[in-house]
C-alpha cells in the first residue's frame, strides 16, 4: 500500500472539527455493544478491524501499523479541544486514556484515490462518553479559531454536515456524528477533512477522509461507517 494522508491536521500532512452537526443518537438500538458491556480486548480490538474480505463495496481495507504521534493539534478555545483531539486520534494515541487502540486505512476501488483513516479505540466503560459529550457540547459554538499545529500557527474552520444516518437509515453505533474542519496552517497548504465519530459501546470510532489535492471535500461514505461499527458489535 503506497503512503497515504492520514490525517486532517497540518502537524500530520504527510501521504496517507467544528460546527454543529447532524448526529445519530440510538443508544437503545443501536449496533453498538451495551455501554456498560467490558471494552474490548486488544486481540478483539484488532480482529474488528475492516479488511478487504469484509469491507463496503467500493472499498479495500487494510491494516496501518507506523505512527507518526506528533501529538494533537492546539486551539485557543479549550472548550473546542476536544473536537480537535478526536480528529487527529488516527496519529496519536487518541484523546484520553485508552485501553488498547489501532488503525486501518480504507481506499476506494474506482474514483478518485482519497483514503479513508479509521482509527479505532477500546476504554474503560463509562469514559468514553464522557469525551463523546464533551466533544458534543462544543460542537454548536465551534466555527472558527486559531492555535497550533506541527508548531505553526493554524487557523480551523469548522463546517456541520448531515448526520451520516439519515432518518429511516440503519443507526451507525449507538452515536454517530459527522463534520468538516478546514485547516490553514501557517507557510503551508490549506487542506479540508470530513471527520465521522461514532460510539459503539465502549468503543471508538473515527474515521478521516482528508481533501489535500482538490477533490471535493466530504464525509467517509456512511457504508463504511456502519460496517466498521457492525464489526466493532460482532467483535465480542
Amino acid at each position: 500500500m503506497g503512503a497515504i494522508r492520514r490525517v486532517l491536521i497540518p502537524a500530520v500532512l504527510m501521504p496517507s472539527m467544528l460546527l454543529g452537526v447532524g448526529c445519530d443518537d440510538d443508544d437503545e438500538h443501536g449496533v453498538g455493544a451495551h455501554p456498560s458491556a467490558p471494552p474490548l480486548t486488544a486481540a478483539q480490538l484488532t480482529a474488528a478491524r475492516l479488511t478487504a474480505a469484509d469491507a463496503p463495496p467500493g472499498f479495500t481495507a487494510a491494516p496501518v501499523t507506523e505512527r507518526s504521534d506528533t501529538g494533537s493539534p492546539v486551539t485557543d478555545d479549550r472548550a473546542c479541544q476536544p473536537l480537535l483531539d478526536l480528529a487527529a486520534a488516527f496519529d496519536t494515541h487518541g484523546p484520553g486514556r485508552p485501553l488498547a487502540d489501532t488503525r486501518l486505512v480504507a481506499r476506494p476501488t474506482a474514483g478518485p484515490d482519497v483514503p479513508v483513516a479509521v482509527y479505532l479505540a477500546a476504554y474503560p466503560p463509562g469514559t468514553l462518553d464522557g469525551l463523546v459529550a464533551a466533544a458534543r457540547r462544543a460542537l454548536p459554538n465551534c466555527h472558527t479559531s486559531t492555535g497550533w499545529s506541527g508548531g505553526r500557527a493554524t487557523r480551523y474552520e469548522l463546517t456541520a454536515l448531515p448526520a451520516p444516518a439519515p432518518a429511516g437509515a440503519p443507526p451507525i453505533g449507538d452515536e454517530a456524528f459527522s463534520f468538516l474542519l478546514a485547516t490553514h496552517p501557517a507557510d503551508m497548504s490549506a487542506a479540508t477533512a470530513g471527520v465521522t465519530v461514532v460510539r459503539a459501546g465502549s468503543t471508538l470510532v473515527v474515521l478521516t477522509r482528508t481533501d489535500h489535492v482538490g477533490h471535493t471535500a466530504e464525509a467517509p461514505a456512511a457504508d463504511l461507517a456502519r460496517r466498521q461499527a457492525e464489526r466493532v458489535a460482532a467483535a465480542r
